[in-house]
């Protein structure tokens, strides 16, 4: 009967749950490494392309000037922020970056430093 009684989970106490921290949760046990770090790294990606959004985005001014002007599209602006993501888009050569459906891109000024 005693090994019966030792065998059933025993009851969470409310001094039991107190001295549970993140530390001691987290970081003690190694199977959640992986998990902390996808986290930090989905993290981090989200939060830089939230700033770069934020900051960037030709579409969004913080500038009380140019919020209250309905004609605030600058040409050039958007040639940058779109040469950012053609220019990332071509990181690394594949058939669909590679494709003659591109030419056109790769004909733009903007685009010239990028190599095929």
């Amino acid at each position: 009967i005693l090994a019966f009684a030792s065998s059933l989970p025993q009851p969470n106490t409310m001094a039991a749950r107190a001295t549970y921290n993140f530390t001691k949760t987290w970081l003690t046990d190694p199977s959640t490494y992986p998990i902390l770090g996808i986290m930090t790294v989905a993290l981090t990606g989200a939060s830089y392309t939230m700033m770069r959004y934020s900051t960037k985005h030709p579409d969004v001014h913080f500038d009380k000037d140019r919020r209250q002007d309905y004609f605030t599209y600058q040409p050039t602006e958007g040639e940058q922020w779109r040469a950012h993501r053609f220019s990332f888009a071509n990181g690394k050569r594949n058939p669909i970056n590679q494709s003659e459906l591109f030419d056109p891109m790769f004909e733009r000024a903007e685009n010239q430093h990028i190599q095929r």
